[in-house]
């Protein structure tokens, strides 16, 4: 009965250690494909905004995958990765994209 106990709680712990080494591979590739995206453009992205990046992923990786923050900083984290740092005909295409419909051009 105690020999079943004790393989009852080493099997739980195996369980508890092997989740919690998957989550830690889903927080290291996710780090991962935000780094590559932002090394393209990181001559062209603001000094400020690596700083929140890197501030953003550090966080990213205390936080429990399943709580509602680590979505939210991993859409963020999306977001900031997203966003064509340094081209500015994206800028000025959505500006006159804006200035078409509020004339009705």
């Amino acid at each position: 009965m105690i020999k079943q106990h004790c393989q009852v709680c080493s099997l739980n712990i195996a369980i508890s250690l092997l989740c919690k080494h998957k989550i830690n591979l889903l927080f290291f590739s996710l780090a991962e494909k935000f780094r590559e995206r932002i090394e393209a453009k990181k001559d062209k992205c603001p000094p400020h905004v690596l700083q929140v990046i890197e501030e953003e992923l550090t966080k990213l990786q205390l936080l429990e995958a399943s709580s509602s923050e680590f979505s939210v900083t991993r859409n963020y984290l999306d977001w900031l990765t997203a966003v064509p740092w340094g081209d500015y005909r994206f800028v000025w295409s959505l500006f006159f994209s804006f200035l078409e419909n509020l004339l009705g051009w």
